[in-house]
């Protein structure tokens, strides 16, 4: 299955939580996230697979 990327904004907005926790879960580990240039994307299918907090 393909990965849908996002970023941390819209993460924020599909997860319902504030942009900052997007920030906290990546730095903590608990969400991976990849970053191509100066661009972050967050992997939306990781809490969908129960994998993320």
């Amino acid at each position: 299955m393909a990965a849908r990327y996002a970023s941390p904004a819209e993460a924020a907005t599909f997860y319902s939580v504030r942009l900052r926790t997007i920030y906290n879960w990546i730095n903590s580990g608990a969400l991976k996230a990849v970053r191509i240039g100066h661009t972050v994307r967050v992997d939306l299918d990781q809490f969908d697979a129960g994998e993320a907090a």
